[in-house]
């Protein structure tokens, strides 16, 4: 009786095959899967990213409206990240949001810095017009752009390994609009800025 017991315990594992089979339909789900998970990524790390350059934005206006002088969001370079930079090449990954307080237009050493990005953000491209350097709130709150009289439109863009903004993520595109007013908006997609 207790070799029959003994046999019916041994005869209750998983086969070698049935275990294949398993890790093949597990590896074949995980494959279905990854690409949804890695667009989901990307949509939720330029979502953040939009998030917190309209904090900025906004940030900057009410800082202006409060000091009773301009604050200006300026691009900066990611080697030099405590400076505002009018290089074309040179895109809004990094920015400074800074308290004008001589009123020259320029960060010079010294002005308080309200907020600022020093680091690259991962896995999302942020750009604007290539003449863009800086965007100066004034204390009634209206926008003076470097180079839109009208209004600024940030685009934020998932970015590839390679390092260029991914063409198929049209979806997880997000666009930063900005009007002479001062009010600032986060537009979905390709939708266009009111």
């Amino acid at each position: 009786m207790r070799r029959a017991a003994a046999r019916r315990i041994r005869a209750r594992g998983f086969t070698l095959v049935e275990m294949m089979v398993t890790v093949a339909i597990a590896a074949a789900l995980v494959g279905l899967g990854a690409p949804s998970l890695r667009s989901l990524l990307a949509r939720h790390a330029v979502a953040n990213e939009a998030g917190a350059m309209l904090d900025a934005v906004r940030l900057a206006r009410s800082e202006a409206m409060k000091r009773g002088g301009p604050v200006i969001l300026c691009k900066t370079n990611p080697l030099a990240a405590s400076a505002c930079s009018t290089d074309a090449r040179v895109g809004w990954q990094t920015w400074l949001v800074y308290a004008d307080a001589n009123r020259s237009g320029a960060y010079e050493a010294g002005e308080p810095v309200v907020r600022a990005q020093p680091t690259v953000p991962a896995r999302v491209l942020v750009t604007a017009d290539a003449r863009l350097a800086s965007v100066r709130f004034e204390s009634t709150g209206i926008v003076l752009a470097s180079s839109a009289p009208d209004g600024v439109v940030f685009v934020l863009s998932p970015v590839s390994g390679a390092g260029a903004a991914e063409t198929g993520e049209r979806a997880a595109r997000r666009q930063l609009c900005l009007n002479s007013r001062g009010d600032a908006v986060v537009v979905d997609g390709a939708g266009a800025c009111p």
